[in-house]
């Protein structure tokens, strides 16, 4: 799966929401005895770690290593049944959505063995960068992309990259099977012919080098070539021909740095680039200033943000320039304290704004002091745990401020401080219940989603409002097919039409196979409801959403109601088929 900041989990997640069962007795355990495969070759994998997980109480959890002929065992198993993973470092699987899962069913004081484990292994993107002439680059930065949806360039993830050689040459091994765009950028400063200067002035040396390209020849990812890399197959002869452009030194300083944490990026606009490759900056702590180097003409934004000792605090400085072949002039920036978002959580019978101040603060409750006898200080209070937490999750690409969260106060009030300008996703997540958003409004706007737009001069509050009549939705997990097999399933119940960030925001259930699952309190609309066999990574990917969503059908969640679902079940094999057929070009 996508490599994820660490955020906090906001999916609802129930865990075998069975009803009780009495405890098992004591029985003897099982063990089983497997092999680790390579999925396309079947050769053996040594070096694989095994990931056995048990839906029995007694012993549910169990890892080992293959040895040099793939062999694994393990042992204080069951009885039930067991789903067996394996991961390898060059078994890199299909598009970030885990590898195949094995299933065995494991018998009192007996061994199970015959189990296999298959790993899909990686690809490879090989080729070489050259100049107009023909000749060799070398040092080049070579980097591969994955876009977060499928065919979609506008949000790109970076998978891997190295540095060309002295023949030009690169090569990006281990890569998951899946499709790329593939960046080049050389930091070469190239001599140009010098004119001559009036006497006394100190003009820069006219300078030129390589323009940054995607394959095969796009400044911009919208105009790149996707490869598709399927399983233990190597893409060669991926040839970039590199164009010279002139370049020059964008200079500047910083006024008011709180904190020693400094960066500076330059952002190209479309036209001159792709916006999410920005150039970075040294930043020279001890005289504030900073360079950024290799600019070709073009119009930019430029970046500055600083993060102080105090957290969520950061500091901001922006400007819009545009640069030709001459030097530009130094700028200067001033930094200033990032805008905060503020706001209200509110529940059908809770906290409401003070009319009193007409809409634009909140009322705060502060407790009293308790007086305590002569000659005593007051005592303060003991700080009141939050009812929840309102996380705010960027939308824009190479977003100063990142992942944010603020607490939500006993009143409904919240702050979330160090938001950069731009798009921001957001969530509510209370502390103690399953609680739903009805709606949201940021200023005097109704939000039609649940995003919103942070610059400077925000419109003013941001109201959550919560639901009151969520629904209780009954969730039916039918037995498999085979007698006495039993599977584990992920559940994904994702609103249609919506995008979410990879485990953050989505119900979640997870159960056995001829179980009952409920999950209380959702929000009304329509959703995709399915499940998944468990992998060694059952989180939630927009990918795989991609994936099984042109096999489902939106189910209609009525307020306040009850509905009974029987999820779409989809095993770990058909997830593989499925995304290999995505590759190859069968299902776009």
């Amino acid at each position: 799966m996508n490599v994820i900041p660490v955020f906090l989990l906001a999916a609802q997640l129930a865990v075998f929401q069975n009803s009780p069962t009495p405890q098992e007795p004591d029985v003897p355990p099982g063990s089983l005895s497997g092999q680790v495969v390579n999925a396309l070759t079947g050769e053996p994998v040594s070096g694989a770690r095994v990931t056995v997980q048990c839906a029995s109480r007694n012993s549910a959890y169990s890892q080992a290593v293959s040895d040099r002929g793939g062999m694994f065992s393990a042992a204080g198993l069951g009885p039930g049944s067991c789903t067996i993973t394996a991961n390898h470092r060059e078994y890199t699987g299909i598009m970030g959505l885990g590898q195949p899962a094995a299933t065995a069913e494991i018998s009192s004081g007996n061994e199970t063995s015959g189990v296999q484990v298959k790993l899909m292994p990686g690809g490879v993107i090989g080729g070489r960068v050259v100049n107009d002439d023909g000749e060799p680059v070398q040092g080049c930065i070579v980097q591969a992309y994955s876009p977060l949806h499928l065919g979609d360039n506008s949000s790109l993830q970076q998978r891997s990259g190295v540095q060309t050689d002295d023949q030009g040459e690169f090569r990006l091994a281990g890569l998951t099977a899946d499709r790329y765009l593939v960046h080049a950028q050389c930091q070469e400063s190239l001599p140009v012919e010098r004119l001559l200067g009036p006497s006394g002035s100190r003009p820069e040396e006219p300078r030129e080098s390589w323009l940054p390209v995607f394959y095969p020849d796009s400044p911009a990812a919208s105009g790149a070539t996707l490869l598709s890399v399927m399983p233990g197959i190597e893409l060669s002869n991926i040839e970039f021909k590199l164009k010279t452009t002139p370049v020059v030194t964008m200079r500047g300083s910083l006024m008011s740095a709180p904190g020693q944490n400094v960066n500076v990026q330059l952002f190209p606009d479309a036209a001159t680039g792709d916006p999410s490759q920005p150039l970075g900056g040294a930043y020279d702590q001890k005289d504030g200033t900073f360079r950024i180097d290799f600019v070709s003409p073009g119009s930019y934004r430029l970046v500055a943000s600083s993060m102080s000792g105090q957290p969520d605090t950061m500091a901001l400085a922006e400007l819009r320039l545009t640069t030709g072949t001459a030097s530009p002039e130094p700028v200067l920036l001033q930094l200033q304290t990032a805008p905060a978002l503020k706001g209200l959580v509110e529940d059908p019978a809770g906290t409401v704004p003070d009319a009193g101040t007409g809409g634009d603060q909140l009322a705060v409750v502060r407790p009293r002091i308790r007086q305590l006898g002569t000659g005593r200080q007051p005592q303060q209070p003991q700080a009141e745990p939050p009812k929840g937490w309102v996380q705010v999750m960027p939308e824009t690409p190479n977003s100063p401020g990142g992942y944010r969260q603020g607490d939500v106060h006993q009143d409904g009030s919240f702050e979330v401080k160090g938001l950069g300008p731009g798009r921001y996703r957001v969530r509510y997540q209370s502390a103690t219940t399953q609680a739903f958003v009805d709606s949201m409004q940021y200023g005097a706007t109704r939000l039609e989603r649940d995003e919103i737009e942070i610059a400077a001069g925000a419109p003013g509050l941001l109201r959550i409002v919560l639901g009151a009549k969520g629904a209780r939705v009954q969730i039916h997990l039918p037995e498999d097919s085979s007698p006495g097999k039993t599977t584990v399933w992920t559940v994904f119940l994702a609103p249609a039409g919506r995008s979410f960030s990879p485990g953050v925001g989505m119900p979640m259930l997870m159960g056995t196979s001829g179980t009952d699952l409920s999950y209380d309190n959702l929000a009304p609309g329509k959703y995709f409801v399915f499940a998944v066999q468990q992998s060694q990574n059952f989180g939630f990917d927009e990918r795989l959403l991609d994936l099984v969503q042109p096999h489902l059908e939106a189910v209609d969640i009525a307020v306040g109601g009850s509905p009974a679902i029987t999820p779409k079940l989809f095993t770990s094999g058909e997830i593989t088929r499925l995304a290999l057929a995505f590759l190859q070009g069968e299902n776009q």
